[in-house]
């Protein structure tokens, strides 16, 4: 398939594995290079390394924290510096608290503030810190990757269905 997009510049956040590494892969298989985000450095690297070497893109590791700004603006300073902007953004962010518990079990606001902060206000954090790289050459994407609980809830889910949701509904307003 071709999306069109061989040359673009793609970050993606919580890279360091799992689905962010699948899809880093996915979008440096298209064409686009691709720049990986996440608290993990060794993982990063090596990831970084493998996506150059297999699907031969630039692949550069950026370590850091979606949570902490300066960590957010020496990311959007790689993204100009090395890459002039950012054409794709990709919001993958952490899991909700474990071990999952029934909705009125969820009574801990130590919970509900983690899950707040990385599924909701880390989105926010990163775009408003890259968004402005989009918004100069006045294009991009962004997709911000939920949770199927968004649309339709599961049991135990709610920790990892309140704030996704409220992703779609910020992602609606940009």
């Amino acid at each position: 398939m071709d999306l069109g997009i061989t040359g673009k510049v793609a970050l993606v956040t919580a890279s360091s594995g799992g689905m962010g590494r699948n899809i880093a892969h996915a979008l440096a298989a298209e064409g686009a290079n691709v720049v990986l985000f996440a608290r993990s450095a060794d993982k990063l690297e090596a990831i970084a390394a493998e996506i150059a070497q297999t699907h031969g893109v630039q692949a550069r590791a950026v370590m850091g924290d979606m949570l902490v700004a300066s960590d957010l603006e020496r990311l959007a300073s790689v993204l100009k510096t090395e890459f002039g902007g950012l054409d794709i953004l990709v919001l993958n962010t952490g899991r909700a608290p474990n071990p999952l518990r029934a909705t009125l079990q969820e009574t801990e606001e130590g919970r509900w503030q983690v899950a707040y902060q990385n599924q909701l206000w880390s989105v926010i954090q990163v775009v408003n810190h890259v968004l402005p790289l989009m918004q100069e050459p006045g294009w991009g994407r962004i997709v911000a990757i939920s949770s199927a609980s968004v649309k339709q809830p599961m049991p135990h889910h709610s920790l990892s269905t309140v704030f996704p949701s409220r992703v779609t509904a910020y992602m609606r307003h940009l």
